[in-house]
């Protein structure tokens, strides 16, 4: 049951964000909220799913190497979600300090 209600609060929610806007609109000040999450998540995401990549023909544990498989696949899904909802908007991802995902090297995963 718990499960379920969670699952029709996370359709409730994509729905309502899946309403198409006039091109021409900039940010509302309401929306400035999903403009700054959208903005911030994407750099995570490419983050995230490079580590998971690049750590799926390490893992010794099959479960743990298809797991992130789909946390590959599934990240790179919703960075491209997002980057399609800001592009619609004019709008690009956030730049942060955080070294980017997809620069990420097989060595930066090794232990010291």
């Amino acid at each position: 049951m718990r499960r379920r209600l969670g699952s029709w609060l996370v359709l409730a929610v994509l729905a309502a964000g899946c309403a198409t806007p006039d091109p021409h609109h900039q940010p509302a000040v309401n929306d400035q909220t999903d403009v700054g999450f959208a903005q911030h998540m994407v750099p995570h995401l490419l983050q995230d799913t490079s580590i998971a990549y690049l750590t799926r023909d390490r893992l010794a544990d099959p479960a743990l190497a298809r797991l992130a498989s789909r946390i590959h696949r599934r990240g790179q899904t919703h960075a491209a979600q997002l980057l399609e909802w800001l592009a619609e908007r004019g709008l690009a991802p956030h730049g942060h300090s955080h070294q980017r995902g997809d620069t990420l090297r097989r060595s930066d995963l090794g232990g010291r």
